[in-house]
């Protein structure tokens, strides 16, 4: 089975978007300043990448269909 790189890029971008779309919906992250939010989606968006594709149950090589 081939992926095309471009393929994983887009799920990826699609997946990440979830994740700033998910942060953006808890009130206790819309009461931080936007500088903050901001660094906090910085240093952390990794992990919540990772922890949204488990929760979804995703397999990795899915991202790339």
């Amino acid at each position: 089975m081939t992926y095309s790189v471009t393929g994983l890029y887009d799920g990826s971008a699609r997946l990440l978007l979830l994740c700033v779309r998910w942060a953006k919906s808890v009130p206790t992250f819309l009461q931080l300043s936007f500088r903050d939010q901001a660094i906090l989606l910085e240093e952390s968006w990794s992990e919540l990448f990772i922890l949204t594709t488990a929760q979804l149950g995703i397999p990795v090589e899915l991202l790339g269909k």
